[in-house]
């Protein structure tokens, strides 16, 4: 394989992981909820600010995932020769 061609694979395969990634985010982001809401131990309060604070670092971790496969879309533009 020449060196463009194995440039291209490890950027695919980068597309996928990240992709993953921000799947298993998304979902994790609509359950969190639900999941706080059933635990007995916390009342409403504290529950409700865990809640808060779980889906800000999520839709934070959301971003960057977006954020890096825009940079990796960069990363593949073609380069023209001067």
């Amino acid at each position: 394989m020449e060196r463009s061609e194995t440039i291209m694979v490890l950027h695919i395969v980068l597309y996928g992981i990240l992709a993953v990634i921000l799947v298993m985010l998304i979902v994790m982001s609509y359950r969190l909820p639900s999941i706080l809401k059933h635990s007995p131990s916390i009342n409403d309060e504290k529950r409700d600010e865990k809640i808060n604070s779980a889906q800000n670092l999520l839709y934070a971790g959301i971003v960057l995932v977006i954020l890096a496969i825009v940079g990796n879309t960069y990363l593949l533009r073609p380069v023209k020769a001067i």
